[in-house]
């Protein structure tokens, strides 16, 4: 039986120019007459090593996708396809990757992969292979949720990867609320937005941040030197206007 599942575009923005430079497809679950997270599902996923079949699947949808949105948008946008771990397996992924860019008429110098956080990279060695050689063919290489996932400093530097998602946690030494000023006692959980920076521009990699809800957390990214920003505050995932 097919999933009841379909796909929704955020805009990713350079904030430099605040101009669309990408969007990025978000698998969602129909649930009555809305939509809900696929987390639960990803995960079964994951336990029963279907997630490269679910992962083909998406890919598959999202060339397609972008395929009709291309002559609509008008402009050299890019796509952002995410990836699990457990999908890079060198050559083989590296090969399904272009053969379904060739058949639906998608430039691979339009797609992003980006690596999720959902489970560990388990075999740096195997994740290390895919992503040059998804490099090889012009595609651009993403890790998500620098900062609160699973991937360390040590394992990006390991990595060629062209960009790093930074979670919005890291805008906050102190809890969101759109104020500049933390509350009193409050203590960071996690690295503070400048030192993810840090980590990330030594090793020449630009920087995305990513949850941003509103101007404040645009500016702070802005200021940090984030080349890219995405969130709320420039677009909600929707499905696509216009269909094939």
């Amino acid at each position: 039986m097919e999933l009841p599942f379909d796909m929704h575009y955020q805009p990713i923005v350079s904030t430099g120019s605040s101009r669309l430079v990408a969007v990025e497809a978000l698998l969602r679950l129909r649930r009555g007459t809305g939509w809900s997270s696929p987390a639960s599902l990803l995960a079964a996923a994951e336990r029963s090593q279907t997630i490269r079949e679910l992962g083909a699947r998406v890919v598959d949808r999202v060339m397609r996708d972008f395929a009709g949105l291309r002559p609509v948008a008008g402009v050299e946008i890019a796509v952002s396809i995410n990836a699990s771990p457990s999908e890079l397996t060198g050559e083989p992924y590296v090969r399904g990757i272009a053969r379904l860019a060739e058949r639906h008429g998608v430039p691979l110098s339009q797609v992003w992969i980006e690596v999720t956080e959902t489970v560990p990279i388990r075999d740096l060695r195997a994740a290390a292979e895919t992503l040059t050689g998804l490099r090889e063919l012009g595609v651009t290489t993403c890790i998500d949720d620098f900062g609160v996932g699973w991937t360390t400093p040590a394992q990006i530097e390991a990595l060629p990867v062209d960009i790093v998602k930074i979670d919005k946690v890291a805008l906050v030494a102190y809890p969101i609320s759109g104020h500049p000023t933390p509350s009193p006692g409050a203590r960071p959980r996690f690295l503070p937005l400048e030192t993810m920076i840090g980590v990330v521009d030594d090793l020449g990699i630009a920087a995305l941040i990513e949850g941003v809800e509103d101007e404040f957390m645009h500016r702070r990214g802005v200021a940090n030197g984030c080349a890219f920003s995405q969130g709320w505050f420039h677009g909600r995932p929707q499905p696509l206007p216009v269909r094939d």
